[in-house]
Protein backbone atom coordinates (compact mmCIF):
# COMPACT_ATOMS: atom_id res chain seq x y z
CA UNK A 1 0.00 0.00 0.00
CA UNK A 2 0.76 3.58 -0.01
CA UNK A 3 -0.66 7.03 1.86
CA UNK A 4 -3.12 7.05 -0.41
CA UNK A 5 -4.14 3.37 -1.86
CA UNK A 6 -4.35 0.34 -0.53
CA UNK A 7 -3.73 -2.59 -3.11
CA UNK A 8 -5.15 -5.90 -2.65
CA UNK A 9 -5.38 -9.17 -4.59
CA UNK A 10 -8.13 -11.84 -4.70
CA UNK A 11 -8.92 -15.32 -5.53
CA UNK A 12 -10.79 -14.44 -7.86
CA UNK A 13 -7.78 -13.38 -10.12
CA UNK A 14 -8.78 -9.45 -9.44
CA UNK A 15 -6.40 -6.29 -7.69
CA UNK A 16 -7.97 -3.73 -6.66
CA UNK A 17 -6.82 -0.16 -5.51
CA UNK A 18 -8.85 1.51 -2.82
CA UNK A 19 -8.83 4.70 -1.32
CA UNK A 20 -6.99 4.39 1.92
CA UNK A 21 -9.45 6.53 3.96
CA UNK A 22 -12.27 5.67 2.40
CA UNK A 23 -12.11 2.01 1.05
CA UNK A 24 -13.52 3.56 -2.09
CA UNK A 25 -12.81 1.76 -5.34
CA UNK A 26 -9.94 3.78 -7.80
CA UNK A 27 -9.61 0.67 -10.22
CA UNK A 28 -9.62 -2.71 -10.86
CA UNK A 29 -6.96 -5.30 -13.06
CA UNK A 30 -8.66 -6.38 -15.09
CA UNK A 31 -11.55 -4.55 -15.84
CA UNK A 32 -13.15 -6.96 -18.04
CA UNK A 33 -13.13 -11.09 -17.32
CA UNK A 34 -13.72 -12.88 -20.72
CA UNK A 35 -15.35 -16.54 -20.90
CA UNK A 36 -12.63 -17.61 -19.51
CA UNK A 37 -11.87 -17.72 -15.94
CA UNK A 38 -8.84 -15.85 -14.99
CA UNK A 39 -6.25 -17.47 -12.35
CA UNK A 40 -5.63 -15.86 -9.40
CA UNK A 41 -2.77 -13.37 -8.24
CA UNK A 42 -1.06 -14.01 -5.18
CA UNK A 43 0.59 -12.06 -3.12
CA UNK A 44 1.91 -8.20 -3.92
CA UNK A 45 4.87 -5.80 -3.37
CA UNK A 46 4.97 -2.03 -4.31
CA UNK A 47 8.20 -0.46 -4.25
CA UNK A 48 9.68 2.37 -6.45
CA UNK A 49 6.25 3.55 -7.84
CA UNK A 50 5.26 -0.03 -9.16
CA UNK A 51 3.82 -2.91 -7.74
CA UNK A 52 5.16 -6.03 -8.69
CA UNK A 53 2.74 -9.18 -8.32
CA UNK A 54 2.79 -12.92 -9.06
CA UNK A 55 -0.22 -15.16 -10.28
CA UNK A 56 -1.30 -18.39 -10.41
CA UNK A 57 -0.37 -18.42 -14.49
CA UNK A 58 2.97 -18.45 -13.72
CA UNK A 59 3.55 -14.55 -14.17
CA UNK A 60 5.24 -11.77 -12.64
CA UNK A 61 4.12 -8.44 -13.62
CA UNK A 62 5.14 -4.88 -13.08
CA UNK A 63 2.48 -2.62 -12.90
CA UNK A 64 2.17 1.66 -12.84
CA UNK A 65 -0.51 2.33 -10.44
CA UNK A 66 -0.69 5.89 -12.13
CA UNK A 67 -1.46 4.49 -15.73
CA UNK A 68 -4.84 6.19 -16.27
CA UNK A 69 -5.99 3.64 -18.31
CA UNK A 70 -6.74 1.50 -15.32
CA UNK A 71 -9.56 3.75 -14.55
CA UNK A 72 -11.30 3.45 -17.71
CA UNK A 73 -14.45 1.16 -17.44
CA UNK A 74 -14.52 0.61 -21.05
CA UNK A 75 -10.41 -0.83 -22.23
CA UNK A 76 -9.66 -2.06 -25.24
CA UNK A 77 -8.83 -5.46 -25.82
CA UNK A 78 -5.30 -4.76 -26.60
CA UNK A 79 -4.66 -2.24 -23.68
CA UNK A 80 -1.49 -2.48 -22.06
CA UNK A 81 -1.69 -2.19 -18.44
CA UNK A 82 1.63 -3.55 -17.27
CA UNK A 83 5.19 -1.85 -17.65
CA UNK A 84 6.35 -5.79 -18.30
CA UNK A 85 5.61 -9.81 -17.16
CA UNK A 86 7.92 -12.31 -16.88
CA UNK A 87 7.07 -16.00 -17.38
CA UNK A 88 8.17 -19.02 -14.93
CA UNK A 89 7.47 -22.55 -15.64
CA UNK A 90 4.97 -22.76 -12.54
CA UNK A 91 2.55 -20.71 -9.91
CA UNK A 92 4.30 -17.38 -8.22
CA UNK A 93 3.33 -17.60 -4.46
CA UNK A 94 5.25 -15.24 -2.65
CA UNK A 95 5.70 -11.76 -2.89
CA UNK A 96 8.76 -10.80 -4.38
CA UNK A 97 11.46 -9.09 -3.00
CA UNK A 98 13.26 -5.75 -4.35
CA UNK A 99 16.45 -4.75 -3.92
CA UNK A 100 17.11 -1.65 -5.95
CA UNK A 101 16.78 -2.34 -9.43
CA UNK A 102 16.32 -6.64 -9.02
CA UNK A 103 13.63 -8.81 -7.78
CA UNK A 104 14.01 -11.54 -6.55
CA UNK A 105 11.23 -14.55 -6.18
CA UNK A 106 10.62 -17.71 -5.87
CA UNK A 107 8.21 -19.89 -8.06
CA UNK A 108 6.61 -23.36 -7.63
CA UNK A 109 8.62 -24.71 -10.77
CA UNK A 110 11.06 -24.86 -7.66
CA UNK A 111 13.97 -22.09 -8.78
CA UNK A 112 14.51 -18.95 -7.06
CA UNK A 113 14.82 -16.01 -9.85
CA UNK A 114 16.72 -12.62 -10.08
CA UNK A 115 15.23 -10.41 -12.00
CA UNK A 116 15.91 -6.79 -13.47
CA UNK A 117 13.34 -4.45 -12.18
CA UNK A 118 12.88 -2.32 -14.97
CA UNK A 119 12.83 -4.43 -18.12
CA UNK A 120 11.74 -8.12 -16.46
CA UNK A 121 14.42 -10.24 -17.97
CA UNK A 122 15.87 -12.92 -15.98
CA UNK A 123 19.53 -12.16 -14.52
CA UNK A 124 20.04 -15.55 -13.14
CA UNK A 125 17.68 -18.64 -11.68
CA UNK A 126 19.07 -21.39 -8.48
CA UNK A 127 17.37 -24.24 -8.85
CA UNK A 128 15.60 -25.94 -5.42
CA UNK A 129 14.46 -29.68 -4.47
CA UNK A 130 10.75 -28.55 -4.21
CA UNK A 131 8.14 -25.11 -5.02
CA UNK A 132 9.53 -21.99 -3.56
CA UNK A 133 6.85 -20.27 -1.57
CA UNK A 134 8.53 -18.09 0.94
CA UNK A 135 9.81 -14.01 0.23
CA UNK A 136 13.36 -13.90 -0.33
CA UNK A 137 15.03 -11.88 2.61
CA UNK A 138 17.88 -9.34 0.88
CA UNK A 139 21.23 -8.06 3.23
CA UNK A 140 23.37 -6.76 1.39
CA UNK A 141 25.37 -8.99 -1.30
CA UNK A 142 23.17 -12.05 0.03
CA UNK A 143 19.78 -13.31 0.18
CA UNK A 144 18.36 -15.69 2.06
CA UNK A 145 15.29 -18.15 0.99
CA UNK A 146 12.85 -21.48 2.43
CA UNK A 147 12.49 -23.89 -0.11
CA UNK A 148 9.44 -26.56 0.45
CA UNK A 149 11.83 -29.17 0.19
CA UNK A 150 12.97 -28.18 3.97
CA UNK A 151 16.01 -26.27 3.54
CA UNK A 152 16.32 -22.63 3.86
CA UNK A 153 19.40 -21.32 1.14
CA UNK A 154 21.90 -18.64 1.50
CA UNK A 155 22.58 -17.24 -2.12
CA UNK A 156 24.80 -14.41 -3.40
CA UNK A 157 22.58 -11.82 -4.91
CA UNK A 158 25.01 -11.32 -7.66
CA UNK A 159 25.29 -14.59 -8.87
CA UNK A 160 23.03 -16.55 -6.98
CA UNK A 161 25.85 -18.81 -5.89
CA UNK A 162 25.01 -20.96 -3.16
CA UNK A 163 27.08 -20.30 -0.08
CA UNK A 164 25.19 -22.60 2.32
CA UNK A 165 22.09 -24.34 3.28
CA UNK A 166 20.04 -25.46 6.46
CA UNK A 167 18.12 -28.43 6.39
CA UNK A 168 15.29 -27.84 8.88
CA UNK A 169 12.84 -30.78 9.63
CA UNK A 170 10.29 -29.74 7.76
CA UNK A 171 8.61 -27.31 4.60
CA UNK A 172 9.54 -23.63 4.67
CA UNK A 173 6.74 -21.57 3.61
CA UNK A 174 7.07 -18.06 4.65
CA UNK A 175 9.66 -15.51 5.12
CA UNK A 176 12.75 -15.69 7.13
CA UNK A 177 13.36 -12.45 9.54
CA UNK A 178 16.92 -11.16 10.08
CA UNK A 179 17.92 -9.45 12.98
CA UNK A 180 21.17 -8.82 14.34
CA UNK A 181 23.03 -11.49 12.59
CA UNK A 182 20.08 -14.32 13.03
CA UNK A 183 17.55 -15.47 10.55
CA UNK A 184 14.36 -16.71 12.02
CA UNK A 185 11.73 -18.62 10.45
CA UNK A 186 9.07 -21.40 10.80
CA UNK A 187 8.47 -24.69 9.45
CA UNK A 188 6.23 -27.02 8.82
CA UNK A 189 7.34 -29.33 11.72
CA UNK A 190 5.81 -27.39 13.36
CA UNK A 191 8.99 -25.44 14.90
CA UNK A 192 10.83 -21.97 14.78
CA UNK A 193 13.99 -21.58 13.76
CA UNK A 194 16.86 -19.44 14.74
CA UNK A 195 20.06 -20.15 12.07
CA UNK A 196 23.52 -17.95 11.90
CA UNK A 197 22.98 -15.85 9.07
CA UNK A 198 26.59 -16.13 8.34
CA UNK A 199 27.50 -19.54 8.51
CA UNK A 200 24.09 -21.04 8.48
CA UNK A 201 24.33 -23.16 11.68
CA UNK A 202 21.54 -23.66 14.13
CA UNK A 203 21.63 -21.77 17.04
CA UNK A 204 17.91 -22.62 18.91
CA UNK A 205 14.94 -24.15 17.65
CA UNK A 206 11.46 -24.46 19.47
CA UNK A 207 8.17 -27.05 18.79
CA UNK A 208 4.64 -25.44 18.72
CA UNK A 209 2.08 -27.73 18.42
CA UNK A 210 1.18 -27.62 14.44
CA UNK A 211 2.95 -26.12 11.28
CA UNK A 212 4.13 -22.14 11.56
CA UNK A 213 3.08 -21.13 8.16
CA UNK A 214 4.15 -17.89 8.33
CA UNK A 215 6.98 -15.23 9.15
CA UNK A 216 7.68 -14.25 12.66
CA UNK A 217 7.98 -10.50 13.87
CA UNK A 218 10.76 -9.40 16.54
CA UNK A 219 9.90 -7.34 19.34
CA UNK A 220 12.40 -6.02 21.92
CA UNK A 221 14.59 -8.89 21.84
CA UNK A 222 11.56 -10.98 21.63
CA UNK A 223 10.71 -13.09 18.64
CA UNK A 224 6.57 -13.49 18.16
CA UNK A 225 5.22 -16.05 16.25
CA UNK A 226 2.05 -17.79 15.07
CA UNK A 227 1.19 -21.26 14.33
CA UNK A 228 -1.90 -24.28 13.58
CA UNK A 229 -2.12 -25.14 17.07
CA UNK A 230 -3.81 -21.63 17.57
CA UNK A 231 -0.95 -20.29 19.95
CA UNK A 232 0.58 -16.86 19.68
CA UNK A 233 4.39 -17.61 20.97
CA UNK A 234 6.79 -14.91 22.19
CA UNK A 235 10.66 -16.28 22.19
CA UNK A 236 13.51 -15.41 23.82
CA UNK A 237 15.71 -14.22 20.80
CA UNK A 238 18.83 -15.33 22.04
CA UNK A 239 17.72 -18.80 24.04
CA UNK A 240 14.56 -19.67 22.23
CA UNK A 241 12.71 -19.59 25.81
CA UNK A 242 9.65 -18.84 25.67
CA UNK A 243 8.35 -15.58 27.24
CA UNK A 244 4.35 -16.40 27.06
CA UNK A 245 1.95 -17.72 25.26
CA UNK A 246 -1.70 -16.50 23.66
CA UNK A 247 -4.39 -18.89 23.06
CA UNK A 248 -6.37 -17.33 20.11
CA UNK A 249 -8.88 -20.56 20.00
CA UNK A 250 -8.54 -20.95 16.28
CA UNK A 251 -5.96 -21.83 13.97
CA UNK A 252 -2.69 -18.57 13.31
CA UNK A 253 -2.12 -19.28 10.13
CA UNK A 254 -1.39 -15.77 9.41
CA UNK A 255 1.99 -13.73 9.99
CA UNK A 256 1.50 -10.78 12.91
CA UNK A 257 1.71 -7.59 12.68
CA UNK A 258 3.36 -5.05 14.83
CA UNK A 259 2.98 -1.49 16.06
CA UNK A 260 4.59 0.43 18.63
CA UNK A 261 4.12 -1.76 21.34
CA UNK A 262 0.96 -4.10 19.97
CA UNK A 263 1.17 -7.14 17.97
CA UNK A 264 -1.67 -7.57 15.61
CA UNK A 265 -3.08 -11.55 15.10
CA UNK A 266 -5.75 -12.92 12.81
CA UNK A 267 -7.55 -16.21 13.12
CA UNK A 268 -9.13 -18.39 10.70
CA UNK A 269 -11.94 -21.22 11.45
CA UNK A 270 -15.05 -22.73 9.61
CA UNK A 271 -17.10 -19.94 9.82
CA UNK A 272 -15.66 -16.94 12.00
CA UNK A 273 -12.42 -15.38 11.73
CA UNK A 274 -11.29 -12.55 14.54
CA UNK A 275 -8.85 -10.21 15.21
CA UNK A 276 -6.66 -9.70 18.38
CA UNK A 277 -4.48 -6.96 19.41
CA UNK A 278 -2.09 -7.86 22.57
CA UNK A 279 0.66 -6.10 24.19
CA UNK A 280 3.70 -7.35 23.08
CA UNK A 281 5.55 -7.53 25.58
CA UNK A 282 3.03 -9.79 27.97
CA UNK A 283 0.92 -11.31 25.69
CA UNK A 284 -2.27 -9.80 27.12
CA UNK A 285 -5.39 -9.22 24.92
CA UNK A 286 -5.99 -5.56 24.19
CA UNK A 287 -9.13 -6.16 22.24
CA UNK A 288 -10.37 -8.58 19.72
CA UNK A 289 -12.98 -8.52 17.04
CA UNK A 290 -15.14 -10.91 15.63
CA UNK A 291 -15.44 -11.27 11.46
CA UNK A 292 -17.93 -12.95 9.34
CA UNK A 293 -15.23 -15.01 7.61
CA UNK A 294 -11.89 -16.47 8.79
CA UNK A 295 -8.36 -14.40 7.73
CA UNK A 296 -5.52 -16.01 6.38
CA UNK A 297 -3.47 -13.23 4.71
CA UNK A 298 -1.46 -11.59 7.41
CA UNK A 299 -2.84 -7.72 8.64
CA UNK A 300 -0.38 -4.30 7.99
CA UNK A 301 -0.40 -0.85 9.56
CA UNK A 302 -0.37 2.21 7.85
CA UNK A 303 -0.39 5.16 10.27
CA UNK A 304 -3.47 4.35 12.85
CA UNK A 305 -4.71 2.06 11.08
CA UNK A 306 -4.89 -1.84 10.51
CA UNK A 307 -5.84 -2.75 7.25
CA UNK A 308 -7.24 -7.24 7.40
CA UNK A 309 -8.64 -8.93 4.56
CA UNK A 310 -10.96 -12.12 4.70
CA UNK A 311 -11.10 -15.47 2.80
CA UNK A 312 -14.03 -13.44 0.47
CA UNK A 313 -11.53 -10.52 -0.19
CA UNK A 314 -13.28 -8.82 1.69
CA UNK A 315 -11.10 -5.19 3.08
CA UNK A 316 -11.83 -3.78 6.54
CA UNK A 317 -9.98 -0.82 7.85
CA UNK A 318 -9.67 -0.77 11.73
CA UNK A 319 -8.64 1.36 14.12
CA UNK A 320 -5.44 0.74 16.04
CA UNK A 321 -6.35 1.67 19.22
CA UNK A 322 -9.76 -0.34 19.82
CA UNK A 323 -10.31 -1.95 16.29
CA UNK A 324 -13.72 0.26 15.37
CA UNK A 325 -14.34 -0.01 11.71
CA UNK A 326 -14.05 2.49 9.85
CA UNK A 327 -14.38 1.23 6.66
CA UNK A 328 -15.21 -2.06 4.63
CA UNK A 329 -14.90 -3.28 0.51
CA UNK A 330 -16.41 -6.47 -0.52
CA UNK A 331 -14.94 -7.33 -4.15
CA UNK A 332 -18.01 -7.25 -6.40
CA UNK A 333 -19.62 -10.70 -7.37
Amino acid sequence: MTRDAVYVTTTHGKIYALTADTGAQQWEIPVKTGDKAAKPFTALTFSGGSIFVGSFDNQLKAIDPTNNQLRSSDLPKDAKLEKWSFTAQDAIVGAPAVDGTRLYVGSSDRNVYAIDATKGEKIWSFSTGNWVWATPTVAGNRIYVGSMDHNLYCLDAATGELKWKYAANGAIPAQAVLQDGVLYFGALDGKVYAVDAERGEKVWEFQTGNWVWSEPVIFEGAVIATSIDHMVYSLDARTGAKNWVYDAGSPVRAGAALADKTVYIVTESSTTGQVVALDAAQGQRQWSKVMAKGLLTTPVVAGDVLYVVDLDGRVAALKLSDGMELWTFAPPK
